[in-house]
Order: C-alpha cells, then structure tokens, then sequence
C-alpha cells in the first residue's frame, strides 16, 4: 500500500501537535485526529520509525520524526513549526550533519567594533555557511527579507574583518563564506542580491546548489589553516573579544 506524502504529513503534524515528552498521545487519540484507518496509522508510524502504540516525544524524537517527513517529501512548514526556534536551530544542524557539515551555532562574537549575533555557522570542505534561521509563523513580505539581507551583509563583512586579524600558522586554504537564510516558509525570491533564501524544506537541495555555484554567490574569501575544525575557528573567534 503506497502511503501519499499529505497523508504522512497529517499523521506527523497531528503527532506532532497533540504529543510532547510530559504528555503522550495514544493511537486512538491519533485515528480520531487524522481519520484514516489503523492499517494505515501503522505504516506510517513505522515509516517514521515510531512505536505503534502511546508516544512520548521528547525534543529529540521529534526533530528525527520531523527528519523523516522530509525525507518522504513533506512540506516543511507543516512540521517544523512545533518546534521552538532552539529545535528549530538544532533541526538545522542535523540536517547540516547529513550533508557532510560540522557546524556552531547561537553564537555572539564581539569586538571594539561591535558585536554580531550568528544562529549557525558550518564547514564543510572550501565551504562555510553563515546561517540565519528565521523561525516565523507566516511567510515575510520582501521588505522584510532586505532587511534580513542587510543584517546578513553586515554580519559576513564583519566575520572576515575578523578572521583576517587573526595571525594563522601553517597550511593555510581558502574558505568561501557563504550567507544563507533559512525558514519555514519559502521565499518570494530564492536568491537575493547573491544571497541564498530557502526554506526548511528546500535546504537540502540549497546545499547542493551552494556546492555547484558558490562562486557565483555573494561569499567572502577568507583563509585558515587546513586542520582547524569550526569549534576551533569559533574558540579563536571568541578569544577576540579582549581586543
């Protein structure tokens, strides 16, 4: 029996909304909200890799069940707004992880300059993305979204001002420092002015397509030393805050 994605994302949502780690909902309780039938209930949560009786998700449990939907083509938006903006942040990074990145996030790195807010920043290969999760409940008018982009340019040439200060030894490689913005919703444009908008549900292919034409994106050169992991680039980072 082939399982439609809406149906997945009824099951999940309805998961989703009535569950949570202090208070389980029961598979009655899940037939009477979705209205299909147990057979049906049964392959999806087995498809989501849940139990099929009384669940209890913890904040864990849901950003994996979330994970899954996805992956069966369900609209992000649809789920990913049961999670408060720190799972929201941490349903990024594991996303983030199965594509290959190590990543930091809710970071505030400051100097005599100022000081800059970063939700997430991840490495992989000549990549670094510097990512601002926009956790909002419905989809932003462009007006918005420049001055999201505004914030963003700040932010980028703030980091390399940074990151160039720093005195590196070493073998030293250079990283293309990428600007993405990510929500619930998908955006009026998916690129801004050389800026990456995308939403949850389309990050995955974003990622790829940073990968292929991040060159042709706004994106600044930086170098750092070949063997620094981004849990080192940001412990340097922060150790600048005495200057």
């Amino acid at each position: 029996m082939n399982i439609r994605s809406e149906i997945i994302a009824r099951v999940l949502e309805a998961i989703l909304k009535l569950s949570s780690a202090k208070s389980p909902v029961t598979i009655d309780e899940l037939l009477e909200e979705t209205l299909i039938s147990r057979e049906q209930l049964e392959k999806i949560l087995k498809i989501l890799d849940l139990p099929p009786y009384e669940l209890r998700l913890t904040e864990e449990a849901r950003i994996r069940a979330i994970l899954r939907g996805l992956e069966f083509g369900v609209e992000g938006k649809y789920l990913a707004k049961y999670l408060n903006w720190k799972g929201f942040e941490k349903l990024i990074a594991e996303i983030l992880r199965r594509a290959g990145y190590s990543s930091e996030w809710n970071l505030t790195i400051s100097s005599r300059e100022g000081r800059i807010q970063i939700d997430i920043l991840a490495y992989y290969g000549n990549l670094m993305l510097l990512i601002d999760c926009k956790h909002w409940n419905r989809p932003p008018p462009p007006s918005a979204e420049l001055k999201i982009l505004e914030s963003q340019e700040r932010r980028i040439i703030f980091l390399r001002k940074l990151i160039e200060r720093m005195r590196f030894e070493g073998d030293l490689q250079t990283i293309y420092l990428v600007p993405v913005v990510l929500s619930l919703y998908q955006p009026s444009k998916p690129i801004l002015r050389g800026h990456i908008f995308s939403s949850i549900s389309s990050f995955k292919a974003a990622l790829e397509y940073i990968q292929d034409a991040y060159f042709q994106l706004r994106h600044e050169r930086i170098r750092i030393p070949r063997a620094m992991s981004i849990g080192m680039l940001v412990r340097r980072l922060k150790g600048l805050n005495v200057f």
